[in-house]
């Protein structure tokens, strides 16, 4: 079975989003799609420029993976993706220093006694 690879070629910036760049090869096929990102999600900082292309890679993986693709080769990433993309990488947030209350009710192993030697 002849799988899908995706590459990122480059990005490029219209007057209302940032258009991410990406090519498919299928065997000897190869197809060129435009994925976009609006530029208003990069202003208000639900998104980072860093994190545009693998946004849009995975967009591009679901929808060359789906039974039914669903708009061409110029895709759009929703605001709702990109809150899932958010989510999926945001880790939980810790507390200061490591300190934890799970730590400070842990009962405290004090180390043995030291073995006193004699010398002669």
């Amino acid at each position: 079975m002849v799988k899908a690879t995706v590459e990122y070629v480059g990005f490029r910036t219209s007057p209302k989003r940032r258009e991410y760049v990406l090519r498919s090869h299928f065997g000897a096929e190869v197809h060129e799609y435009t994925v976009g990102i609006a530029l208003t999600a990069f202003a208000a900082g639900r998104v980072r420029l860093q994190d545009g292309p693998e946004i849009c890679y995975l967009r591009l993986l679901r929808e060359l993976e789906s039974a039914t693709p669903s708009s061409g080769d110029d895709l759009t990433i929703t605001d709702a993706e990109l809150a899932d993309y958010v989510t999926a990488h945001t880790t939980p947030a810790r507390g200061r220093g490591g300190f934890s209350a799970a730590a400070a009710t842990a009962p405290v192993r004090t180390p043995p006694p030291p073995v006193a030697t004699h010398r002669d």
